[in-house]
């Protein structure tokens, strides 16, 4: 009884897959579903590009991350709130003079009247609506030399950020209109729109237009270089198409995942580029070698396209599985943005494979009239000539010939002729009798030999070839080792003295308004107004078990004015930047008066800035409240 052998290499998988791609009709549903599935990235593309994010969730079971869920649930007021803010300040050249003037005022009178109606917009403060009525609180809008000033503009961020995207693009569209006017460009003044909002859109803006600039110089030179391996017009035709199919596909597909998970920003360059390599990459892998099988091995167009597939088909798989696995470690990260970057980079892999597997040979087999033009040409008989109707013609006149007369006759059909040099030297017969003892007789050698040995003469003259015989002299590959171990060596060493940056200016695009804008404003104010750290503080269940209003407890209150104290000395952060429900920008508030103030029946300046304050600090069952820290900067860099 004999035994049942089941073989399956790379080989038999590709045989296989030849023999179900070679049918027409699979090859027009190939074509039929690409197509389908570019239309789709047309259509959801340009919105992914919309739908990126600069946020950085906390990674599942931190503290950070249970503290995000709890500011959610108890906060949902403040935690889908979104500032807007302009800053406005006088040019470099006046830079000391004070912000308080006429121009300032009507500046955020005309912004508070154009967008206090907004849907979007739930209020917007400044210095001047606060003027008369809340002092104190007006002078938060100024710096403390009184020579910037910023205006506020909370939105609404519970419908999305798409409403508060085109908020912000309006209002930089009017601020620079306003900076315009006569009344204001007298004052040498500038306005800067910042936020969390507008840093995303400008990181949005600034990726479309990084893309933009590499569709116009990096596909150009990368197809320049396949052009220079194919040297046919007609097969370039297939690597445009395989980069725009993959590009469009590959957004397409990342699209639905970005409404549901946060993606970063510059997820959309690394899709890029990947599909721009890879589908160039594999092209020239795939179409080099169908374009040898033609003009070397004289193959039909059929028989190409299956050697192609079994030879540079299996490169192409194993390239594309090898670098898949690389991206799917990014999805071990905690961190749902480099997860995001993982999901994205292997969507990009995936799509450019089989664009390679599939849609290239579906092309070269329904239009085999079209890409062949490359072959060879009556007339110059050079195998570079873009007409193709000689080959044509050398197949039919060697069809009825015997065997090996056809077969001699089509190679002597294809290869170019060389004539004799009429001026070359005449050898002497010591020479000639010298090199016909050295080198075999040419006239004995059949055309498909001499076609043979002029290829290997040729490789021989490369320069990949003389550098591959000194590269494998074992004095030169020591050499090589050691000089490659004394650069890198030194450079690698100075890994541990690298330093890892939590400044958020380094991650906005340069030269942007907004990254000007935060400059100004680590300067002048806190950036902790843009995005502030907020502590939430839980009053313990077992110690107030009965208690509805446990914020306004004394031990609560001493405790909360104790750790307030204890942030401000632990981390360097000036007590003035830290706000609570008992402790305001440094000097504690006594309970007595806390309570005397949220009596509905106190009036009075201070009574209603502590209302406010305390209602926006503390969650309805006064159960827990927040220590908000309007952090600097540089200090938190250092």
């Amino acid at each position: 009884m004999g035994r049942c052998k089941f073989k399956c290499d790379g080989v038999s998988i590709f045989k296989a897959w030849f023999r179900l791609a070679q049918t027409r009709a699979c090859c027009l549903i190939f074509l039929i579903c690409w197509m389908l599935l570019c239309g789709m990235g047309v259509y959801l593309g340009p919105k992914l590009l919309m739908t990126t994010s600069t946020e950085n969730d906390p990674p599942t079971g931190t503290p950070s991350h249970q503290a995000a869920i709890v500011f959610r649930r108890e906060f949902p007021v403040k935690s889908h709130e979104s500032v807007v803010m302009v800053y406005i300040t006088h040019s470099q050249a006046y830079r000391d003079r004070l912000v308080t003037n006429n121009a300032t005022e009507r500046l955020c009178h005309m912004i508070r009247s154009e967008f206090g109606t907004k849907p979007a917009v739930k209020q917007i403060d400044d210095f001047y609506k606060h003027k008369e009525t809340l002092p104190l609180v007006a002078m938060n809008f100024l710096s403390p030399n009184a020579t910037a000033a910023i205006l506020t503009m909370t939105c609404d961020a519970r419908k999305g950020l798409e409403p508060i995207f085109d908020l912000a693009r309006q209002l930089r569209q009017r601020i620079g209109q306003i900076t315009k006017m006569p009344f204001f460009a007298e004052e040498h003044q500038i306005a800067l729109l910042e936020g969390q909002v507008v840093i995303v859109y400008d990181c949005q803006m600034d990726n479309m237009q990084n893309l933009a600039l590499m569709d116009a110089i990096v596909i150009p030179l990368a197809l320049l270089v396949l052009a220079f391996f194919l040297r046919s017009l007609t097969l370039m035709v297939i690597p445009i198409v395989s980069v725009v199919m993959s590009i469009l596909v590959s957004f397409g597909l990342m699209y639905p995942i970005a409404i549901y998970f946060k993606v970063a920003v510059f997820a959309p360059s690394v899709m890029m580029v990947l599909g721009i390599a890879l589908s160039i990459d594999y092209s020239l892998f795939l179409l080099t070698r169908y374009r040898e099988e033609l003009l070397v091995n004289h193959r039909t167009n059929r028989e190409a396209v299956r050697e192609m597939l079994l030879q540079a088909g299996q490169t192409v798989s194993v390239s594309g599985a090898t670098l898949l696995l690389t991206f799917v470690a990014l999805l071990l990260f905690p961190l749902q943005t480099f997860s995001t970057i993982g999901v994205a980079g292997c969507i990009s892999i995936a799509v450019s494979m089989l664009a390679s597997l599939t849609l290239t040979p579906a092309l070269l087999l329904l239009f085999p009239w079209f890409f062949r033009r490359f072959l060879s040409c009556k007339r110059c008989g050079r195998a570079c000539c873009p007409c193709g109707r000689h080959a044509e013609i050398t197949a039919r006149s060697v069809a009825g010939s015997p065997p090996g007369v056809a077969d001699d006759q089509k190679t002597r059909a294809v290869l170019p002729s060389k004539p004799e040099d009429p001026d070359a030297p005449v050898a002497s017969p010591a020479s000639a009798s010298l090199d016909a003892a050295e080198v075999p007789n040419e006239s004995a050698m059949c055309p498909q030999e001499l076609h043979v040995r002029e290829l290997q003469q040729t490789q021989q003259r490369s320069f990949w070839f003389k550098t591959a015989l000194v590269t494998t002299k074992k004095c030169w590959a020591l050499t090589i080792i050691i000089g490659i171990l004394a650069v890198s060596v030194p450079i690698g060493v100075q890994i541990k003295d690298m330093r890892i940056s939590y400044d958020l200016r380094m991650a906005l695009p340069h030269g942007s308004q907004s990254a000007e804008a935060l400059s100004l404003i680590a300067r002048d104010f806190y950036p902790g107004m843009i995005s502030p750290f907020s502590l939430i503080v839980t009053a313990n269940a077992s110690a107030f078990p009965q208690s509805d209003h446990a914020v306004l407890q004394p031990e609560y209150w001493d405790i909360l004015q104790s750790l307030c104290k204890q942030v401000a000395s632990a981390s360097g952060i000036p007590e003035e930047s830290i706000v609570s429900i008992a402790y305001a920008k440094g000097v504690p508030v006594d309970l007595s008066m806390a309570k005397h103030y949220l009596d509905p029946s106190t009036t009075g300046m201070l009574a209603e800035t502590y209302r406010y304050g305390f209602y926006r600090q503390g969650e309805k069952k006064k159960k827990r409240t927040l220590i908000t820290t309007m952090m600097p900067l540089l200090s938190f860099v250092a």
